[in-house]
């Protein structure tokens, strides 16, 4: 039997800001990458920017993955799991189908669409803890 009581506040609080800080970023980090900044706007590998740069070109890691053209979809999943996160935040008994899109959305920016992996890991907590059934209080 499940409860559609929403969980406690202080759960989907938490679920609301992991998932949309992850959202935000997965749309900052993909859409760096999307414009060509990538890694060279923190100054840690000068010269790998993105694409369009030597190490994504023929060979490296874009052609390898697969994805490395289509940062478009990291922004895409960003968008999905930040307004999703939203939708949470104002309808809290809709927490398990809001919980779901944003683990799928956060797990698709994971994988394929270039939005990072801290992000995509704080999308998916966040869906995960939306998805919570409201715990009883200890007796």
């Amino acid at each position: 039997m499940t409860d559609s009581r929403p969980p406690k506040q202080t759960t989907l609080l938490v679920a609301v800001v992991l998932s949309l800080v992850g959202g935000i970023w997965m749309i900052v980090v993909a859409g760096g990458m999307g414009m060509g900044y990538g890694w060279q706007v923190a100054g840690q590998m000068p010269g790998a920017g993105g694409p369009g740069t030597w190490m994504w070109h023929s060979s490296g890691m874009g052609q390898m993955a697969g994805w490395g053209r289509y940062p478009w979809i990291g922004v895409l999943c960003g968008v999905v799991a930040a307004v999703t996160a939203g939708v949470l935040y104002a309808r809290p008994r809709a927490r398990v189908a809001c919980g779901g899109i944003i683990v799928v959305a956060s797990t698709i920016g994971l994988l394929a669409g270039m939005g990072g992996f801290v992000p995509g890991v704080l999308g998916i907590i966040g869906g995960a803890l939306a998805m919570v059934p409201r715990m009883a209080p200890p007796s």
